[in-house]
């Protein structure tokens, strides 16, 4: 169970309550929504400052930068938008949302298994005629072992276990086996949403990123991307993450007004 997001001077924070002796804080720097979710709890390996970096949000050219126009809460929802600015003509409304059990199938017995996580959903628009994205989302945390799903995937078969770093990959989930626990963390990406997928690894530092398609946006509408990542008990997760992505594939998109 995870408290109510707090904002203090642009810094969002929460308490996340996993299962029994297992909690962890989660903090966002609204101004660099490029460090993504700072994690601190969940082991030593992450405790670092380069450590757990969930959902990262970057623009793929690095010189454009970040510029906060406002930022709250509602509900469960941490609300931040980063207007149109100088070399980015694409106004972005970042939402990072807290999963309950109600965001899963009922028949998944989502609140027998699930542990908590995180949806951060982005709603882009340009007042250009057409214009691109140019986005990627990333995480970055420790695992002793890395496995994906791909979207197009049917049946067990279709998981199989990463051991190096992997470039160009279909969309899909991943599952990050943490080290010296009995916790899994798992990300969801849509292929509507993701171009193309990366995965790097160095020692027991995985890093994931996720590059956003880069079809052409008409002037005035919304484009909606979303991606979810969640943590699960070790026992059976690479079974749960399939009916739970399955289910996550064909679910309608989230609202966010």
């Amino acid at each position: 169970m995870a408290s109510d997001w707090r904002i203090i001077e642009q810094t969002a924070s929460l308490n996340v309550e996993l299962c029994k002796n297992q909690q962890f804080s989660a903090e966002v720097d609204l101004r660099a929504p490029q460090r993504g979710i700072s994690i601190r709890g969940l082991g030593e390996a992450d405790d670092t400052a380069d450590g757990c970096k969930l959902l990262r949000l970057q623009n793929v050219n690095d010189e454009h930068r970040w510029q906060l126009q406002a930022c709250y809460t509602r509900g469960r929802d941490l609300i931040a938008v980063y207007p149109h600015s100088t070399g980015r003509e694409i106004e972005t409304c970042v939402y990072w949302r807290v999963l309950s059990a109600d965001d899963f199938s009922p028949e998944a017995d989502a609140p027998a298994v699930f542990l908590g996580g995180f949806d951060v959903i982005v709603s882009l628009q340009t007042d250009l005629p057409h214009d691109a994205p140019h986005l990627k989302i990333g995480s970055q945390l420790s695992a002793a072992e890395l496995w994906r799903l791909p979207a197009s995937g049917e049946g067990s078969d279709a998981i199989c276990q990463i051991t190096s770093s992997e470039t160009n990959v279909a969309a899909g989930a991943v599952v990050f086996r943490l080290p010296s626990s009995q916790l899994s963390y798992a990300e969801f990406t849509h292929p509507a949403s993701v171009s193309r997928s990366c995965v790097t690894t160095q020692g027991q530092t995985r890093r994931t990123e996720y590059l956003l398609s880069e079809d052409a946006m008409e002037k005035g509408v919304i484009r909606q991307i979303r991606i979810r990542g969640l943590w699960l008990p070790r026992q059976h997760d690479l079974k749960l993450v399939q009916q739970y992505y399955e289910h996550w594939l064909t679910s309608e998109p989230p609202l966010t007004v």
